[in-house]
């Protein structure tokens, strides 16, 4: 699997490569976190997720796998001040009759996850903000 960019400045699309144990995957997630491209990949049949992080961009060779979560579906979101990812749960689109949305608050460090709802991400952004 590959990621296309485009270099506005210099009007050029670049080919970022991913990490070998990305080849034919094809449930993903690109985003930023800590300031670095990261990608999460579900492994849907061990029910959890990798996060990767691209340490230094453009470099193939930067990519390290930051976390391993026992939670499936996750898009993570940024990094909180006290060291936890946040992220949010994707397979609440999947669910029928459940339109809620769970916010996963992950701590490296204990490799505990903190679950915390909504109807929608900002009313489970507001609740945690709340319980912070």
């Amino acid at each position: 699997m590959v990621i296309n960019s485009l270099d506005a400045e210099e009007e050029v699309f670049r080919v970022i490569h991913t990490p070998p144990s990305f080849e034919n995957h094809v449930l993903s997630n690109l985003g930023l976190l800590d300031g670095c491209l990261s990608l999460s990949k579900l492994k849907y049949r061990e029910f959890f997720s990798e996060v990767w992080v691209m340490n230094i961009y453009s470099i193939q060779d930067s990519w390290t796998k930051r976390f391993v979560v026992s939670v499936p579906f996750l898009e993570p979101l940024t990094c909180l001040k006290n060291g936890e990812i946040l992220m949010l749960e994707q397979s609440f689109v999947y669910r029928v009759g459940n339109a809620n949305s769970i916010m996963v608050c992950y701590n490296p460090q204990s490799r505990h996850s903190r679950f915390i709802t909504g109807k929608t991400p900002d009313e489970a952004l507001r609740r945690l903000q709340m319980f912070s």
